[in-house]
């Protein structure tokens, strides 16, 4: 019976491929509806805390769940594992190590094949827990459901997994059996991350836009796979061509999480600006490009924070070569195209609008000192700080020198604050006064 019900769907949906590219290769005709499917996106689970992320992960199980409601009118379940489907949005927090497995064996049971699993935008809320700093929980959760679903699971045909960090390495799959990996660098699997220009010129004839086609490699092309592979867009075309009376847009800009661009450059604001200003000329940055990374290394290791640009999108590597130890690989990074110069653009305008605002705020100190408000002066000098100081300002991995680094960088920071006040004030630095030695006096 159960068999005949797979077939039954598999004829149902059949009518939407027919006609169409896909169903022109027998391979694919073969797998169509064959196999049940597990489908989540975690796109939406990127809350500030992980209680708000962890509530969108319970609810996106849940409706995977529903979508399979049948399964409880077929008798394949026992008592408690019917309990289990029913309160699922009720389970604690460790019973969902096996929300994956057990939805696959129930499908196996009921269908007689074996599931095939697919998981978008896995690290979307690894990403929120590495900036709302909550990495550690959602790396457990995670963690736990995959494993559970996605090793040793003998009801798994084949499991899918899409992200922007390459997956291996990631210590959500470090006890993954032998995965096979497809980075933005792999020879493998080029053209099908997105559109090929061959695609993007048949869809432009077809919609009669050939007299846009400059235009829309200007705006949506520029990304490579592979080294030589040059792929499209494929959110951005398809916004586009569904509705080119709108005009050129930057449609995937608007949908990505810039504040993590904006905090991995930052890291070093210096050359995070020269670098930037470089780019925006057209020209080339060569750099070194890790293709395993880890969130937790961005914030402490350069090459990850640019290699993870390079993987996200917001660069794209046109050239290969050896650094100049001969010991890892380094390309040459370029802005893949017009709409994500535009993140560049807006970045470097909302940093001089930065700096421009801690200006006004040092006039505001100096102000408050004129006054002797000293209240007013420590909300300003900790607004001042929030701004501007970042951690890595003042870590060091040499714990004997951690103390003095500390103080001398808010010595400095303080020093070169009081500079404002000069002409006002008589400033002295580290002087003796009375029985002892000040940092400063005004």
């Amino acid at each position: 019976t159960e068999g005949r019900q797979l077939e039954a769907d598999k004829e149902d949906a059949k009518h939407l491929f027919e006609g169409l590219k896909v169903f022109e290769n027998d391979k694919y005709k073969e797998y169509q509806g064959k196999y049940p499917v597990v489908y989540m996106t975690f796109k939406n689970a990127k809350q500030t805390t992980w209680e708000g992320t962890y509530a969108k992960l319970k609810k996106l199980i849940a409706e995977e769940y529903r979508r399979h409601s049948y399964l409880l009118d077929k008798n394949i379940m026992d008592e408690s594992q019917v309990l289990k489907y029913e309160n699922i949005m009720k389970l604690k927090e460790e019973d969902y190590t096996d929300c994956i497995q057990n939805l696959t064996i129930y499908l196996t049971q009921y269908y007689r094949e074996k599931c095939i699993v697919l998981i978008d935008e896995y690290d979307t809320p690894i990403q929120s827990g590495y900036l709302d700093e909550y990495y550690d929980k959602v790396i457990e959760f995670t963690k736990s459901i995959f494993q559970a679903g996605l090793k040793n699971n003998t009801n798994l045909k084949q499991g899918v997994i899409t992200g922007v960090m390459k997956v291996a390495q990631e210590s959500v799959f470090s006890d993954f059996n032998n995965p096979i990996i497809s980075t933005i660098l792999s020879a493998q699997y080029t053209e099908s991350f997105g559109f090929t220009v061959g695609e993007v010129e048949s869809m432009a004839k077809y919609y009669n836009l050939e007299d846009k086609i400059e235009d829309i490699r200007d705006w949506y092309d520029g990304y490579i796979y592979g080294i030589d592979t040059p792929i499209y867009n494929p959110w951005s075309i398809i916004n586009y061509i569904s509705c080119p009376e709108n005009g050129f847009k930057p449609y995937w800009v608007n949908t990505s999480n810039n504040r993590i661009i904006k905090e991995v450059i930052q890291l070093d604001k210096k050359e995070g600006k020269e670098v930037i200003e470089k780019l925006l000329k057209g020209e080339e940055v060569r750099k070194v490009i890790e293709e395993n990374i880890v969130y937790q290394n961005i914030k402490s290791h350069p090459n990850v924070a640019w290699s993870f640009l390079l993987h996200a999108g917001y660069l794209k590597a046109c050239d290969k070569g050896y650094d100049e130890f001969g010991e890892s690989f380094e390309y040459s990074l370029k802005i893949p195209n017009r709409e994500v110069t535009k993140i560049y653009r807006n970045m470097l305008k909302e940093w001089f609008e930065d700096e421009v605002k801690a200006a006004d705020k040092v006039l505001a100190i100096v102000d408050a000192l004129k006054k002797n408000n000293i209240e007013k002066i420590g909300i300003l000098i900790e607004e001042l700080y929030f701004r501007m100081v970042s951690y890595n300002d003042i870590n060091t991995k040499d714990y004997d020198e951690e103390e003095k680094r500390h103080e001398n960088f808010h010595h400095g920071f303080m020093l070169g604050l009081m500079m404002y006040a000069e002409g006002i004030f008589e400033i002295n630095s580290n002087r003796e006064y009375g029985l002892g030695r000040p940092d400063i006096v005004l």
